[in-house]
């Protein structure tokens, strides 16, 4: 059953229209991500970069036509994303970038405070804006126990 429901939140994340935004890579194995990643500057005509280490990827976008832009992705020990990543150099850009995260009505997302927002109890998902780096939020999977986050969920109006 569980396997379904990763199948489901592949199916859903991989039928985006968005050539790169967050939220579209977790539950992906490495190499999958690492191939999405790679094409993007090519595919948007930018300058972009893949870094790799043991647990993470990360897309920096160095464009001197846009302004720059990072997602970092974060790989547990079976090598599934669980973690992205998004970070900007602008307010207006880090507000655009999560506008389109949260505008994506299948998740259901839920402002609980100006730090966190949970997705519907389907997803198990959060939104964590970042308070030490400035223009960054990172979408983690599993953030906490179904349970917690589903009445979390249900408490907000």
């Amino acid at each position: 059953m569980k396997s379904f429901f990763h199948f489901l939140l592949l199916a859903v994340t991989s039928l985006s229209g968005l050539s790169v935004q967050a939220q579209d890579y977790l539950l992906h194995k490495k190499t999958n991500v690492e191939k999405r990643l790679s094409k993007y500057g090519s595919r948007n005509n930018e300058r972009a970069f893949v870094y790799a280490t043991d647990s993470t990827l990360r897309l920096s976008v160095q464009d001197s036509t846009k302004r720059k832009m990072d997602i970092t992705c974060y790989f547990d020990g079976k090598g599934s994303c669980y973690k992205e990543t998004k970070t900007t150099d602008c307010d207006e850009c880090f507000q655009k970038y999560l506008n389109e995260v949260l505008y994506r009505k299948t998740y259901k997302w839920k402002k609980v405070n100006d730090a966190l927002y949970v997705s519907g109890k389907f997803w198990n998902m959060c939104i964590v804006i970042d308070d030490k780096t400035a223009f960054s939020y990172s979408i983690i999977h599993n953030y906490m126990d179904k349970q917690k986050q589903k009445k979390i969920h249900e408490s907000i109006d």
